[in-house]
């Protein structure tokens, strides 16, 4: 009996998966944006305010926004580098966020909003607006996709 014992596999400790959709954006370093309003009367087919941009911006105090499009091939190159710089302890107080604007998923405003001349861009946000330091403003874009995480790294040094 006590040999038999010894032979069974120890149990995998029970994965805990997060209870609802407030606790999957909790726990994730980067917002997916699924929408741009913070007026719930707005929201339209939009299931959520939380994932809004405007409610982002309202209920944090900096944030860091990934404007970019799923048939980008920049964009794709920059995304891990975003991912990662949004997992560094050293910005733990800032939120980062994604958005696409393809115009497919509720987010077509974005591009004329904040005046994009293409994607990936990042803006950084303080209380609601684009955060501007000596006239300049908190903004990455690169025009060949050359954008590293040597870049964002830098921008927030600079504004942050």
């Amino acid at each position: 009996l006590i040999l038999a014992s010894g032979c069974v596999p120890p149990q995998a400790p029970e994965k805990i998966y997060p209870n609802n959709y407030r606790e999957i954006i909790a726990a994730s370093p980067v917002i997916a944006i699924h929408g741009e309003t913070a007026d719930s009367t707005q929201k339209g087919d939009d299931r959520t305010i939380i994932d809004n941009l405007d409610f982002i911006l309202a209920n944090n105090h900096r944030v860091a926004v990934a404007f970019s499009a799923y048939w980008c091939k920049d964009c794709y190159k920059f995304d891990p580098y975003f991912k990662a710089v949004a997992s560094m302890s050293e910005y733990s107080d800032v939120v980062f966020a994604y958005a696409e604007v393809d115009g497919t998923k509720g987010n077509e405003n974005f591009r004329k909003r904040f005046e994009l001349p293409g994607v990936p861009v990042v803006i950084l946000f303080e209380d609601g607006q684009v955060l501007e330091k000596n006239g300049e403003k908190g903004i990455l874009f690169g025009q060949e996709g050359d954008k590293t995480k040597e870049d964002l790294l830098k921008l927030l040094n600079m504004f942050l």
